[in-house]
């Protein structure tokens, strides 16, 4: 991978490939990316900076993979809402 070096860059790679905020330097890890990044695999909320893990971020993290409940901090869990949507498709990024 190419050294992205702006957060224009990172919200690119991150549409390219969802896996590649996992490479992403902290400073270049922004809302917009990260949200990105959790919309097409929720349990990539794992390497969302906890600063940046906010109700709604986490809400779409946890509509797209309930199993990332796990990475959402204690202090948001009970205001973050869980689907229960059984014949949602998953898509891999």
């Amino acid at each position: 991978m190419a050294k992205i070096k702006t957060a224009e860059e990172a919200l690119k790679a991150v549409k390219k490939g969802c896996m590649a905020i996992i490479d992403l330097p902290e400073e270049l890890k922004t809302a917009e990316v990260c949200l990105e990044a959790v919309k097409r695999s929720g349990s990539l909320l794992k390497y969302v900076p906890e600063k940046l893990k906010t109700v709604d971020l986490c809400t779409e993290a946890v509509k797209e993979d309930k199993d990332a409940l796990e990475y959402v901090p204690a202090s948001l869990l009970s205001k973050v809402k869980v689907f229960n949507d059984f014949n949602k498709q998953q898509e891999i990024c």
